[in-house]
């Protein structure tokens, strides 16, 4: 085993043709009768355990940890002068914002729901206004100003209700019977809401509306039950419309159930 030992420590790699010819085949008669001793289980044992010594040794590296970029938004409060165009509302009527025409840029001005009963009181149309707040550009390359706050000509108001702070009402239980004269949609292009000529707004599952696109269309009957949601503190509807969460609806002498 000695020359064993000392052969395997020459250089083999790369091998030169002088270094060839000087192999002794005797040399490699006892390393390849050792090889011929071990039965084909134990070639296999050895072949396993030199495969999870390397497993062993990779996984025993130490790893690298990528620290995350951390993106910081700097928003800076900024003062827009302009003049007053037409308010905005969203999907339940609900005022929640208003177009501002500041030189030859348009912006939509939002404001938090609570804030409407004071700001439709006091900006009326044709007014100029300075709005502070925060700009922001949509994915539509839409201009739109997160409302911080706004002056008139002798008022100045500002957001200083905390969300925590509104008083929401109670939920009441209410029927009725009315006709669709609008059908909503929500982002994903699918229906959501049908808006009655009552200025009832029924909220009901895309699911079900979906199931029901054949029969509730604008200008069909519907008979309704659900909870009528009203206005929380501060907020202004157009035309004084109000939310139903649809529990039951009935076309055409059928009843429906939503969940």
């Amino acid at each position: 085993m000695k020359k064993i030992e000392t052969f395997t420590k020459k250089k083999l790699y790369p091998m030169q043709d002088n270094e060839t010819r000087q192999l002794n085949p005797e040399k490699l008669l006892p390393l390849v009768g050792n090889f011929k001793l071990l039965k084909p289980n134990n070639i296999i044992t050895l072949i396993l355990l030199f495969l999870m010594t390397i497993s062993f040794n990779i996984n025993a590296q130490p790893k690298h940890q990528i620290k995350k970029k951390q993106i910081k938004t700097e928003h800076k409060v900024v003062a827009f002068i302009g003049k007053f165009d037409s308010w905005v509302f969203n999907n339940d009527y609900v005022y929640d914002g208003f177009y501002l025409q500041s030189g030859e840029d348009k912006f939509l001005v939002k404001f938090p729901k609570h804030m409407g009963y004071q700001l439709t009181t006091v900006i009326k149309p044709g007014s100029i206004i300075t709005v502070s707040g925060i700009r922001t550009t949509d994915t539509l390359n839409k201009k739109e100003i997160n409302l911080v706050s706004v002056y008139t000509e002798d008022r100045n108001i500002s957001d200083s209700l905390s969300r925590e702070a509104v008083i929401k009402p109670k939920s009441e239980s209410i029927s009725g019977m009315s006709k669709i004269i609008e059908l909503q949609k929500n982002k994903s292009h699918k229906i959501f809401g049908y808006v009655l000529e009552n200025k009832t707004i029924l909220r009901i599952s895309p699911k079900i509306a979906h199931q029901l696109h054949k029969l509730a269309t604008v200008g069909t009957d519907i008979t309704y039950s659900g909870i009528k949601t009203s206005l929380n503190q501060g907020e202004v509807a157009v035309n004084d419309y109000f939310v139903v969460h649809c529990k039951s609806i009935t076309i055409n002498s059928k009843q429906y159930v939503s969940k």
